[in-house]
């Protein structure tokens, strides 16, 4: 992470501690200004840590750290942490990096339903001050194989939790959905506005 200046430090009155495009993106749709800082917090070691817990929970603590290690840094910001798990029947299918994996989730998932837990929270100078979890039921219709490589091929999702992306053709993936969008694409957004607000950090 690069280091800032002190006046650049004084600036960033909301902090988002993750470099999600998708993120960025629907906070910019909110007209909320923002900067993007990835988070020092060391995200793989934790979730070994925490893995006995329910997804859930382990969304929540993760959102925590990121943004407890950046609220530290920058202590006069208001530093937003998020983390998002695909939780089909207490197994967590993360971001799947490579086609095959990808392929392994997409097989599990169609034809049955999953939750997506999408937790938010703000912390100010290392202090929690508000934290929200939104969780999304989806069911996804039957897929064959060449359905399920076709998608893969057109939306490349292979830093998605779950191996589809929502915002892109994802969403026709579904044949029912029980939740927002946005919590769907990685943030509780109406209520973290609401807090934001609240707060006075906009």
């Amino acid at each position: 992470m690069a280091c800032l200046s002190f006046l650049a430090r004084k600036s960033m009155s909301i902090i988002l501690a993750s470099q999600s495009s998708v993120r960025r993106a629907m906070l910019e749709e909110r007209a909320v200004p923002f900067h993007a800082i990835t988070s020092p917090y060391d995200e793989d070691a934790q979730k070994e840590v925490i893995s006995h817990l329910p997804p859930v929970q382990q969304s929540i603590l993760l959102a925590h750290g990121k943004a407890h290690a950046v609220s530290i840094l920058y202590p006069d910001a208001y530093v937003i942490g998020a983390d998002q798990i695909c939780d089909y029947h207490g197994t967590i299918f993360g971001k799947p990096l490579v086609v095959e994996r990808a392929v392994q989730h997409l097989a599990t998932l169609q034809g049955n339903r999953h939750y997506q837990h999408s937790a938010a929270c703000i912390f100010k100078g290392g202090v929690h001050l508000w934290s929200a979890i939104e969780t999304v039921l989806l069911d996804m219709r039957p897929l064959c194989d060449k359905e399920i490589i076709d998608y893969i091929q057109t939306d490349e999702p292979f830093h998605a939790c779950g191996s589809y992306c929502y915002e892109k053709t994802g969403h026709l993936l579904f044949r029912s959905v029980q939740g927002s969008a946005d919590a769907i694409k990685g943030l509780p957004l109406d209520a973290l506005y609401a807090a934001l607000t609240s707060l006075g950090a906009h």
